[in-house]
């Protein structure tokens, strides 16, 4: 015989509830809901009903309360025309955002991936909610929320996300004005963390140990070039070869039989729209020479080279999964690693350029920035250079090991 859960006692007394608040416990999610439903006179004049927060009964009964005043103001003539059944809600400036040239032209599939992931969430709190609704006291208290929630990082994305639609929905004159700007956010400190070279070779060495030469290669792309996890998973054999230095280099054409060449990565950075030819670092060239030829002899040249333990091309979700194991092996060995994100390596890499004698402009054209990034301190904008990414990618160099001391008292000679 099967149990019923446990029923908590309502989130909200009778006499709490505002006017139009409903509390319904839902036995298979084991939780309450709260939620503020119209009246059928109320909806047609476009409200919906909005989902309330059950863990935190006060800010239902307030919001109960905006609700019940934004129809008192509209129905004063004090609030816009909300439409009708199918009306201007966030669910529909999300949907408007996303069919518009902006998103399909303007944006770098990473981003639009990125914008997707935080409008999931706010659909989940907000998808049903008028956009006249939203005032910025409401706007705030949701920052509030998720902070507490979901973290700093995380509600300071949220909160910019709901601009980028309130504002696109203020272009499109559903609203007046967008709520969200001039919002006061507690900014969160910028990442720092820094991967050093026995993290990394803790890495490469739970890679190796499991057989998973993908995620080696991708980890020393990222670590000795400086690229994005997305370039870094999309990069196929056809955008390497063997280019001459003096090109990579900038400098002048030596004589003819005196030139050089080097595998370089003809990178086309999908977040930026910047395309550099950037000469393989030592540390990975075989590596990607060796992938490169293994996707011509399977006669699929326009084919990724970081592959999986199946041979097949990672899909994003599908890599964080294979880091986040490879992770956990690594801090067997070196705890420090367990801290670490994917994204890391990419700062590290202009750390240890800058470290090994690079200046401010080379490393950020390394990284494909438009401004020149000090990691630990400043940005000044400088103009991308190819030839300066290469010598910042030259610059990187592996600790030389120190060699065991003698025991004391030993003499030479």
């Amino acid at each position: 015989m099967t149990r019923k859960p446990k029923r908590s006692e309502p989130p909200l007394r009778d006499d709490q509830r505002p006017p139009g608040v409903r509390q319904r416990w839902l036995v298979k999610a084991k939780r309450w809901r709260v939620w503020w439903e119209p009246t059928r006179a109320v909806a047609k004049l476009g409200f919906k009903p909005v989902d309330l927060d059950a863990d935190r009964p006060h800010m239902a009964i307030k919001r109960g309360k905006q609700l019940n005043r934004l129809v008192e103001d509209r129905i004063a003539g004090r609030a816009p025309d909300l439409p009708g059944a199918r009306g201007r809600t966030l669910d529909d400036a999300i949907a408007a955002y996303q069919a518009s040239p902006h998103w399909r032209d303007g944006l770098a599939e990473a981003t639009r991936r990125d914008y997707r992931k935080g409008f999931r969430i706010l659909a989940e709190r907000w998808g049903a909610t008028p956009l006249a609704y939203f005032r910025r006291g409401v706007v705030r208290e949701y920052w509030e929320t998720a902070y507490e929630k979901r973290g700093p990082r995380m509600a300071q994305a949220l909160i910019r996300h709901l601009s980028i639609l309130l504002g696109y929905a203020v272009q499109r004159e559903w609203i007046d004005a967008n709520p969200a700007n001039g919002v006061r956010m507690t900014t969160p400190p910028p990442r720092d963390r820094v991967v050093d070279w026995q993290e990394y070779d803790a890495l490469l060495a739970a890679g190796r140990n499991t057989d998973n030469h993908g995620m080696v290669l991708a980890i020393k792309m990222a670590f000795v070039t400086g690229q994005r996890q997305t370039d870094i998973l999309q990069a196929a054999a056809s955008d390497f070869a063997m280019i001459e230095d003096w090109r990579l280099d900038g400098t002048a054409r030596p004589a003819a039989g005196d030139e050089t060449f080097s595998l370089s990565w003809g990178l086309h950075r999908s977040k930026t729209g910047r395309s550099d030819w950037l000469r393989l670092h030592a540390e990975v060239a075989d590596d990607v020479a060796e992938a490169v030829q293994a996707r011509i002899d399977a006669g699929n040249p326009h084919g990724a080279i970081v592959r999986g333990l199946g041979g097949r091309a990672f899909t994003a979700d599908g890599f964080r999964a294979n880091f986040t194991r490879l992770r956990a092996r690594a801090a067997s060995r070196v705890p420090s690693v367990a801290t670490l994100m994917f994204r890391d390596l990419r700062r590290s890499a202009s750390t240890h350029a800058r470290d090994g004698g690079a200046d401010m402009r080379d490393t950020a054209d390394m990284l494909g920035n438009d401004a020149a990034v000090n990691p630990r301190l400043s940005r000044t904008y400088v103009p991308p250079s190819s030839a300066a990414a290469n010598r910042a990618i030259g610059a990187l160099r592996r600790p030389e090991p120190i060699a065991p001391r003698g025991r004391r008292g030993n003499t030479s000679g």
